[in-house]
């Protein structure tokens, strides 16, 4: 049977697609929150905006099989006006693992439908741009094939590392597991320490009804825990709280959402923010962003719910705890195994290699500035525009 691809281009066809497309998710090798109906159709009436749709669907005898959920834009580009295709959850929402969605055992077929249907339509784009593909995606290596690399190609296209993602196989018990974890000991004091503490408790919001006074509490401690150190990359400005207050809900309705937060003698000290995708045996649990309240920072409450977080992985049957994008040194600590992420970008016409070559000229001018500045000048001129951002998305 041939595969046939299909182009929507309206939120209502996004919305009337919405149970095929949940179905194949839970059906898909690997079930991904940020490719579901729930987290495309938030993220798209959010920044959706100035945009186009483009909902790229693959049927075989009527049977959807494949979803690659992607827009249009009119940005400049290295000082040039192009015509840009990107993937709906791209950006400062923090989606990893960005792509094409795909029935299990069709991945590489399905995929290749669509890059060649993406090929096909280069007249009318100027630049593809695939950010947040998981490099081990079966999806990769046939987007690579219809755009092949090197000068002579006529859609030249470049294949640039992006995250790590660090993840927990939860194999085993949790007792297990920890007993391999280096910080355990310090774990058990502080754990014992807080136990100790007048109303300690840890509450997990996942009902619609109990995600309001949740979230405000959610987003109180992650800007507290960021201001100090100059703002965070992953709530700033208010069109990302907005987004975010409609995804709990979203996500509440569906099941998913697992918002948790510790308190002491009433007082909110310690949250994270979680997504469950009950797909057993295949489901994840992702440790999406967190908080904390930089007073109690020597009593380390972020580390004890964190590992209530993944304790929790283990419990719910996940087959991973997944810290997503970012490898800082406490995600170091935990993970066992890590994922990367890489960025396909291919130009197609005059538009394209002219956008490229201004990009070029601008890295150009840039490096020559750190290199007059020096580097606590541009650490400085870092930092300050972090505690800018910081200071705006606080209302401060």
């Amino acid at each position: 049977l041939m595969i046939s691809v299909s182009e929507l281009r309206t939120a209502w066809a996004m919305t009337a697609l919405e149970a095929e497309w949940d179905a194949l998710l839970l059906e898909s090798a690997e079930p991904n929150a940020f490719l579901s109906p729930a987290w495309c159709a938030t993220w798209w009436r959010h920044f959706g905006g100035g945009r186009e749709l483009r909902l790229f669907t693959a049927r075989e005898d009527g049977r959807l099989v494949g979803v690659l959920p992607l827009f249009e834009e009119r940005v400049r580009r290295g000082g040039v006006g192009v015509t840009r295709w990107a993937l709906v959850g791209e950006g400062d929402a923090g989606a990893d693992y960005l792509g094409p969605l795909a029935a299990r055992g069709n991945e590489a077929r399905v995929s290749g439908a669509f890059a060649a249907h993406l090929r096909a339509g280069a007249g009318r784009w100027d630049v593809l741009e695939l950010d947040g593909v998981d490099d081990a995606s079966p999806a990769l290596p046939r987007l690579l094939e219809a755009f092949p690399a090197g000068p002579s190609s006529p859609l030249p296209r470049q294949c640039d590392a992006r995250f790590e993602c660090p993840f927990v196989p939860c194999v085993g018990t949790f007792d297990d597991y920890l007993a391999g974890v280096p910080r355990r000991d310090n774990l058990r004091r502080r754990e014992k320490w807080l136990a100790q503490q007048p109303g300690f408790r840890v509450d997990v919001a996942t009902s619609p009804a109990d995600v309001p006074r949740a979230l405000e509490q959610f987003f109180a401690l992650h800007a507290a825990r960021w201001q100090s150190e100059g703002g965070s990359d992953g709530i700033t400005g208010d069109a990302l709280v907005r987004f975010h207050r409609d995804l709990a809900q979203r996500l509440a309705e569906r099941g998913w959402l697992r918002l948790y937060t510790l308190s002491v003698a009433g007082r909110a000290i310690a949250s994270v923010h979680a997504i469950h995708v009950a797909a057993a045996p295949r489901g994840k649990l992702l440790y999406y962003q967190s908080g904390y309240d930089p007073a109690w920072g020597a009593r380390s409450p972020g580390l004890v719910l964190l590992a209530r977080v993944i304790r929790d992985a283990f419990e719910l049957r996940c087959a991973e705890l997944d810290f997503l994008r970012g490898c800082e040194p406490y995600k170091r600590d935990w993970a066992r195994g890590v994922r990367r992420t890489v960025r396909l970008s291919v130009r197609g016409g005059a538009a394209g290699a002219a956008s490229d070559a201004g990009l070029a000229l601008a890295a150009t001018a840039r490096s020559l500035a750190k290199r007059a500045l020096g580097g606590r000048a541009t650490e400085a001129v870092r930092y300050a525009k972090r505690r800018l951002q910081a200071g705006r998305a606080s209302g401060a």
